[in-house]
């Protein structure tokens, strides 16, 4: 009898991982496909609308501010930038809240905080700045190489609607790149704390 009291504690080995990586795995693609939030509710037409034009615009300042300087105050360039971005995203928010992934748990998580982040880097001005100039400026960079020596001519360059706005539209898409890489980041992430935490 003792014997086999011996057999079956050499038997369990108490440095032995808790969860197998098939168990992980298995975790993660339920957490990435399976759960759902049971309470979500899509946001009226006039709501989304509200929301992104208000984050669009909120997040907008750092690079409305160094554009107002270096295009000799062409607001209605970039304003029109933010209008075509804004309706974009309502859009894109509004056609989708009804579609099954949008009821996922880690995907909505992701999508708060990838846009709390840039807010909040925003708000932070200094950081919003520096993330703006960099962006605008290469953004400056790509409009002089489609559009040639039209627009890089010293009165034109960034002194003409069609100039300015295609800069604007252009540092959006570089920012919300950024942003889509950034929320690639905490999808996985998020994804693999759960299923760490079973």
């Amino acid at each position: 009898m003792a014997e086999s009291n011996s057999d079956s504690t050499f038997e369990t080995n108490p440095y032995a991982p808790t969860t197998s990586s098939s168990s992980i795995q298995d975790q993660l693609t339920r957490e990435l496909v399976d759960a759902r939030d049971t309470d979500y509710e899509p946001s009226t037409l006039g709501w989304t609308a509200f929301r992104w034009f208000s984050i669009c615009t909120l997040c907008a300042v750092p690079s409305f501010i160094v554009g107002w300087s270096i295009s000799e105050g062409r607001y209605d360039a970039m304003l029109t930038g933010i209008v075509i971005f804004s309706l974009a995203y309502t859009f894109l928010d509004y056609g989708t809240a009804r579609q099954s992934w949008r009821r996922k748990r880690m995907i909505r998580r992701t999508l708060r905080t990838m846009y709390g982040t840039r807010i909040a880097i925003t708000i932070l001005f200094p950081i919003g700045y520096a993330l703006d100039l960099f962006c605008g400026a290469f953004s400056i960079q790509i409009t002089q190489a489609i559009a040639g020596s039209e627009f890089t001519s010293s009165d034109t360059v960034m002194h003409r609607f069609d100039a300015v706005l295609l800069t604007t539209v252009i540092q959006g898409c570089i920012m919300n790149l950024v942003v889509a890489a950034y929320g690639l980041v905490i999808l996985t992430l998020l994804a693999v704390v759960s299923a760490l935490r079973g």
